[in-house]
């Protein structure tokens, strides 16, 4: 795993613990389950990375059971403080998102 999608993996594991109240062996277990950190080819890398980090942690928690959980307004859009690097400079956030530093 290249550094880029490393860091980006480990944002989505930051998400779920931060947002989903996960313990982060919990969260690193369900983003290894789930196979979204290990992209095909580059297409899938691309789809990966078009949604936000936050996203992909919530689809990961809520799917099974609201597989539309995207519509409950408690859940999307993300937070206000997701887009605040502060809370993500710690398990592998670097202040971006998407490639591109939030500030």
């Amino acid at each position: 795993m290249d550094e880029r999608l490393q860091r980006y993996c480990n944002l989505i594991v930051e998400c779920l613990v931060h947002y989903g109240r996960l313990e982060e062996s919990a969260a690193q277990h369900l983003v290894d389950e789930s196979s979204l950190c290990a992209p095909k080819d580059e297409l899938g890398r691309l789809y990966l990375y078009h949604e936000f980090a936050y996203y992909w942690a919530m689809m990961l928690l809520h799917a099974k059971s609201n597989p539309e959980w995207y519509l409950d307004p408690t859940l999307w859009p993300p937070p206000e403080d997701y887009y605040d690097p502060e809370w993500r400079l710690g398990a592998g956030g670097d202040g971006r998102v998407h490639g591109r530093h939030v500030s």
